[in-house]
């Protein structure tokens, strides 16, 4: 910019202007490089009147176009789902191998209860049953093998060891170590307790029958068997059982029932330490010509 010879100030292109407060417009504004046109385009003449009254307007305040969506969100979406895909793959990976491995296991204790039944077939106990603890309404063969229950009582000595409210009879045998096995017949009698019982389990009054109160039997009480814990165990069988199978390891803490049928496992009591004799233990609820029977 120059001044003239009055004084007045020249603008060439390419030059900026001071705007003069007191004049009613401004000089526009030039920028290298560009025409009178584009500038005057790029930046527009505003009056004093409108940049009092605020509608001064820049270059970007109207017909600017809007900045494009961020492309990241749809490669999010997109790893997101590929996570998914991947976590579900994995658990379903888990959840079969899991699966495989409790066949596995299930596979390998059936065989092992197999196992111990036929081990325990080689170690048949000679049992019988004692007189002297059965209930009066129980009548014994005279092998000693048989037991069933009548209405009308026999008159029975008394003896400190004798059953006085409870259809029961035990085992003659006590057994204090060793493993021994045994079969008994029950056929078609739907009321029955088979198992073992500590030598000096209560008589005189109602027994209490759990591994608590040192009983651990099984038994089928109308058209349902169970394991007599506390609480009682259900036991879903596909068939009636006609013959039960018991073992006894001592030393081990193991009473387990087996279908002498098949060689099915039933149930196995959770180990114990016994701290004294255990006999067979037998008992016959409600009346029935069916009598329960010791295999030979």
């Amino acid at each position: 910019m120059s001044l003239d010879q009055d004084g007045t100030s020249v603008h060439h292109r390419g030059e900026f202007c001071v705007v003069d407060s007191a004049s009613a417009t401004t000089c526009p504004i030039g920028a290298p490089g560009y025409s009178a046109f584009v500038q005057s385009r790029a930046f527009p003449e505003t009056t004093a009147g409108q940049e009092e009254a605020g509608s001064r307007h820049g270059p970007c305040d109207a017909g600017a176009p809007l900045p494009k969506e961020f492309p990241g969100a749809a490669v999010l979406t997109s790893l997101s789902l590929l996570l998914a895909l991947l976590l579900a793959a994995a658990v379903g990976f888990i959840w079969k191998l899991h699966r495989e491995k409790e066949q596995e296991r299930g596979s390998r204790e059936k065989l092992q209860r197999e196992l111990r039944w036929r081990k325990a077939q080689k170690v048949d106990a000679t049992v019988t049953l004692d007189l002297d603890t059965a209930f009066a309404e129980l009548f014994l063969s005279e092998d000693r093998r048989s037991v069933q229950r009548k209405i009308i009582p026999q008159h029975l000595p008394e003896k400190p060891g004798r059953f006085l409210h409870d259809p029961c009879v035990l085992g003659h045998e006590a057994f204090s170590s060793g493993r021994h096995y045994w079969e008994v017949e029950v056929g078609d009698r739907t009321f029955w307790e088979l198992g073992v019982c500590e030598d000096h389990l209560e008589r005189a009054w109602a027994i209490q029958e759990s591994p608590q109160h040192g009983v651990w039997a099984l038994e089928l009480y109308g058209n349902k068997y169970q394991a007599l814990t506390s609480p009682r165990t259900p036991l879903p069988l596909g068939e009636p059982l006609r013959r039960v199978g018991i073992f006894l390891n001592y030393e081990a803490g193991d009473v387990s029932f087996y279908n002498a049928a098949d060689g099915s496992h039933l149930y196995t009591f959770p180990q114990t330490c016994f701290s004294g004799p255990l006999r067979p233990f037998f008992c016959l609820w409600f009346y029935h010509p069916a009598p329960l029977t010791i295999c030979h």
